[in-house]
């Protein structure tokens, strides 16, 4: 035979023993199988009953009975196609029926079981023969080896017809694909033609003129511009039915895409009725919005003082001292009001009380004339978080309060809206909200409603707002222009709020607050004996004295609180009435030179004192803190006592209730002789919300001296709240002042010779608090944390901002952690797995390499290049830990970026490496570098530790309990984890460079993991 026939022989005979070598698999596949069929269509069959199930949901729910009215022609078209799709499945579910051996093995036993039957109603005549008529129990007794024989030929039978049948059910399949994405088009062209018709029949005014909306649009232009039938929003739908949220990470086409939604509907059973699938939505919106601190700045403004600020609900009596009525404009007014004022005026006082005022909603009801009023407030406040001084966080509270409220009321449009919104954004829900995104939610709120509703919102404090102030200028205007919004807004008389509201009505703040500042002084001053008795002995000196207060106070209500707290002391000291008049020219008459005067009188220790309070305080202020929900006064001690010695010694176990009044009440002592004020505390509450007053703690003191039980556990009850209090600026003023760069510079000279950071002070505080921490309470933090573990995650990711500028603390602190973990308190063990942390994580470098803890990890390898501490037994035993790693005992993040970190570890190694077997570890650390502070939360091996590992000893082939790194890293590699692939195949890489470097020659390792890196990138990088 010639070659030629030879190959074409040769190749004929391969062809046929491979496909023989299939048939043969898929046979044994169906004979093993439980189903009796192939796993593929196994599959199929269980999607086809879904899909059955599913429309039929839906074409009950799309009924003129169920709906209350006629369907629209979108709507039948839905049930149209519902119907085509549920035949197309029935079809697919008939065709899979005859590819079954079960269905064979039916078909033998029930002409085996009629055989039978015919036989005995042979064999027996008359009432015998009635026993057997029922004989649907019987069972073929065959051999087992004969049924074994018949079942094989049933599964090359089966084969057989699924591969005559296969051209059949693939054009099955494709139709119900393309029915399921014609169902999800049909769905969603529903949704938008219900919005724009719900906006044509609109009740909500257009504005008085145009407005500007920057990048928000209306509801029809919305609409072109988000076309709702694509396929990401196909899949947000899906997505929303069937309350499993897809990975969009995962999608790279429209095909897969397409299997994703199909495979989504599959793996769920039962479609959600649509009105719960809405409502889902428009929680999952409401949750953008609202955030933790929204109403911090309100809770800490205070109360009116008695009947002041009334004068407000009255008409303008006094023509010295113009201003524009607030009943009128509420009633009959145009949108926008101004409320400006000096600093210190009261301005935030007063409007907390204009929007709580029932005489406020009173005169809205007025304006309103029966139409639905909701209302909302912001707070801008500079010492809180970030949100509560930007653009974001006033447009999140407005639009969170607004929207739960209005939702309250009929609302179809709007929650139409939302839906869309929700479909639009989808997987991007789970970040914030862009300011554009916000932008637009607001004016889908106040524009196209389906019913007539007005809108009051108030917006305290604008000049404390951290950006450009002349956008927010623009935004009040903007909601100005619509007939159906009022909005009154606060500010210091800055040069841009003039300009922008001088044109509207308004009144300034500090020439209409003179009775009240007198009301106040005259009861507060009453409350001291020796006032009571000047003005039964002089009454004309008393009221002159009261008056020559207000005169100077110009309207300031701040600076009349401090004064008449000095007038206090000089009472209390027995002052005449000339001596109070002189100790009251003492006083500045400006805020600032008062707050400088204030200063200068504390002694030389006290000064430095409160210089180093301010620092901790100003420090707990910063962004990346450990302390992002407020500095409580506790937590305020612990830092001013903390030193590295008392916390390294210090025990594991809860404050007691006589430990937490003390450090507590001295504290607060503490806080007023060295910060005369400046810097306060809230007023403790009770469990129940009420406040505790000086005459209850007084006779609870009195109680308790005579050894009373109950006065004893309500004076540490009183403790605790304390304790929880949070510390602040006794007003904006205050901070403006001591954070000016001049004075600023005096309180820092004045602690410069003080051992310890004030950051570093901040985080020995919250060791101290994580070490006291009572289980199941949050008596000695003002983080929200239910269990140790959470509070200890927040503390080793809180401390790494500390890494970036010195590594050397920062380890010390985690030192300290260490060695209440590990230390060698017999106790450390039970607490540690209380804590979830066991074996193999058996010390706190273990513990580190589990967690990614980056920055520790490279400062004590370094610290162990350096005095050869580190034996390679033990670095290699860590490797083994790190390249077997699935999930961490703990949930510690970073927050500074990778690269910072790395240059140390490659500061010691050579440079010049061939770049084709570095490409692995370059693409990886561009790809660290560009997820940043995500890096630490993901699952799974890293290779930054590997390769830090490696670099300080360890040996990837040194093996524990019968295995090394290596074959650890290819046995996960065969398991087929997708999420952990890349990262093996990195370390792979890495184990080949380090041999490498060791060798002569580019190793094996080197070649495998780099190779089937580079492969899998050009795949993905071929993706559409």
């Amino acid at each position: 035979m010639d070659p030629l026939s030879a190959l074409g022989v040769a190749s004929s005979t391969i062809q046929i023993f491979d496909f023989g070598t299939k048939i043969w698999s898929k046979i044994n596949e169906v004979y093993k199988s439980e189903a009796g069929t192939s796993l593929a269509y196994e599959s199929l069959t269980n999607d086809a009953k879904r899909l059955c199930d599913i429309n039929s949901q839906m074409s009950k729910l799309l009924t003129p009975e169920h709906l209350e009215r006629t369907l629209t022609q979108n709507e039948e078209n839905v049930v149209a196609v519902c119907v085509e799709c549920n035949s197309a499945a029935e079809e697919l579910l008939e065709a899979f029926s005859k590819l079954s051996i079960k269905e064979s093995d039916q078909v033998r036993n029930n002409a085996f079981l009629g055989h039978l039957r015919q036989l005995l109603k042979r064999s027996f005549q008359g009432g015998a023969s009635k026993e057997f008529e029922n004989t649907e129990g019987l069972t073929s007794r065959k051999p087992k080896r004969q049924r074994k024989l018949e079942r094989k030929w049933d599964a090359v039978r089966t084969v057989v017809q699924e591969i005559w049948m296969r051209k059949d059910i693939d054009g099955l399949h494709h139709r119900i694909e393309g029915l399921k994405r014609s169902l999800a088009s049909a769905i969603l062209i529903n949704i938008q033609e219900g919005m724009t018709t719900s906006t044509i029949r609109r009740s909500n005014p257009p504005p008085r003129k145009e407005s500007k909306w920057e990048t928000a649009e209306t509801v029809g232009d919305w609409l072109k511009t988000h076309e709702l039938d694509t396929p990401q929003i196909r899949m947000n739908l899906v997505d929303a039915l069937s309350n499993k949220p897809l990975d969009p990470a995962n999608v790279r086409s429209e095909t897969s895409l397409a299997s994703d939604v199909l495979g989504t509907i599959h793996t769920n059973t039962e479609l959600q009725p649509w009105s719960v699938t809405a409502d889902q939505m428009i929680v999952s919106v409401l949750e953008k919005l609202l955030f933790a601190e929204m109403f911090d700045r309100e809770v800490r403004i205070p109360e009116t003082f008695s009947t002041t600020f009334q004068w407000i609900f009255s008409e303008p009596r006094n023509p010295d001292k113009p201003w524009d009525s607030f009943t009128l404009w509420l009633t009959i007014g145009s949108s926008i009001y101004w409320i400006t004022g000096k600093p210190g005026s009261g301005k935030s006082t007063l409007m907390k009380m204009l929007f709580e005022s029932q005489q406020t909603h009173d005169r809205l009801n007025q304006w309103a004339g029966g139409t639905p009023i909701v209302t909302a407030a912001f707070y801008i406040w500079n010492s809180g978080s970030n949100l509560l001084m930007s653009q974001e966080g006033l447009l999140r509270s407005i639009l969170g309060q607004a929207y739960k409220k209005r939702l309250e009321l009929p609302s179809a449009c709007l929650r139409s809206k939302l839906q869309a919104f929700f479909m639009v954004k989808g997987s991007t829900m789970r970040l914030a909200l862009a300011w554009k995104d916000l932008l637009q939610l607001l004016r889908f709120l106040v524009e196209e409603d389906d019913q007539p509703v007005k809108y009051f919102f108030l917006i305290d404090g604008l000049d404390e707002f951290c950006g450009d102030q002349s956008k927010l200028v623009s935004l009040v205007h903007t909601l100005g222009t619509y007939s159906n919004i009022k909005i009154c807004v606060s500010s210091r008389p800055h040069n841009v709020f003039e300009d922008g509201f001088r044109q509207q009505p308004s009144l300034i703040l500090q020439y209409l607050t003179s009775d009240d500042i007198e009301l106040y002084i005259s009861v507060n001053l009453a409350e001291k004996s020796g006032f009571r008795e000047l003005a039964w002995s002089a009454p004309e000196e008393a009221k002159q004295l009261v008056q020559e207060i207000s005169t100077k106070a110009s309207g300031v209500f701040l600076w009349v609180i401090l004064a008449v707290h000095s007038l206090a002391t000089g009472l209390m000291d027995g002052d005449r009435v000339r001596d109070l008049r002189s100790r009251l020219h003492e006083i500045p008459a400006e805020l600032e030179d008062l707050f400088k005067k204030m200063l200068h009188g504390l002694e030389g220790r006290y000064f430095r004192e409160a210089a180093r309070l301010f620092r901790i305080y100003h420090a707990s202020q910063q962004e990346g803190n450990s302390f992002p929900h407020g500095l409580s006064l506790l937590a305020l001690d612990f830092a001013d006592d903390a030193t590295f010695e008392s916390i390294t010694d210090l025990q594991m176990k809860p404050l007691t209730g006589e430990e937490c009044y003390m450090r507590s009440t001295s504290m607060k002592r503490r806080l007023n002789s060295r910060c005369k004020g400046l810097l306060e505390i809230e007023r403790p509450r009770k469990l129940n919300g009420y406040h505790w007053s000086t005459r209850e703690l007084d006779r609870l003191a009195c109680d308790a001296e005579s050894g009373d039980v109950l006065a004893i556990s309500a004076l540490h009850a009183y403790g605790k709240d304390l304790a929880q209090t949070k510390v602040q600026y006794l007003h904006k003023t205050v901070k403006d002042y001591l954070e000016s760069p001049q004075v600023w510079r005096i309180v820092e000279n004045a602690t410069r010779d003080h051992d310890i950071d004030p950051q570093v002070s901040l985080h020995l505080s919250n060791i101290w608090l994580w070490k006291s921490f009572e289980h199941g309470t949050a008596c000695t933090t003002t983080a929200p944390f239910t269990t140790s573990t959470e509070f200890l995650e927040h503390l080793l990711s809180s401390s790494l901002a500390l890494a970036r500028d010195d590594k050397a603390t920062y380890c010390r602190l985690q030192d300290i952690v260490a060695e209440t973990l590990y230390g060698t308190d017999p106790a450390t063990s039970t607490f540690r797995q209380s804590l979830g942390i066991v074996s193999p994580v058996d010390d706190f470098l273990s513990l580190a390499v589990s967690c990614n803890m980056f920055e520790y990890v490279a400062e004590k390898l370094r610290q162990s290049r350096l005095d050869d501490s580190l034996p390679v037994y033990q670095s290699s035993r860590l490797l083994q830990m790190a390249v077997a790693r699935t999930s961490a005992p703990l949930q510690v993040i970073s927050q500074q970026p990778v690269d910072e970190w790395e240059s140390d570890i490659d500061s010691d190694t050579d440079s010049d490496s061939d770049p084709e077997n570095s490409c692995s570890e370059n693409s990886g650390r561009k790809d660290a570098q560009s997820k940043g502070k995500l890096l630490q939360r993901r699952p799974g091996p890293n290779a930054y530790i590997v390769r830090m590992l490696l670099r300080s000893g360890a040996d990837s082939e040194l093996a524990f309990n019968g295995t090394c790194s290596r074959q650890i890293v290819f046995h996960r590699l065969s398991e087929d984890r997708p999420e952990f692939v890349d990262e093996l195949h990195e370390i792979l890489a890495i184990f080949g460079k380090e041999t490498e470097k060791h060798g002569s020659k580019l190793s094996w390792w080197a070649h495998k993991g780099t190779g089937l890196l580079k492969k899998r990138k050009k795949g993905r990088e071929s993706d559409p």
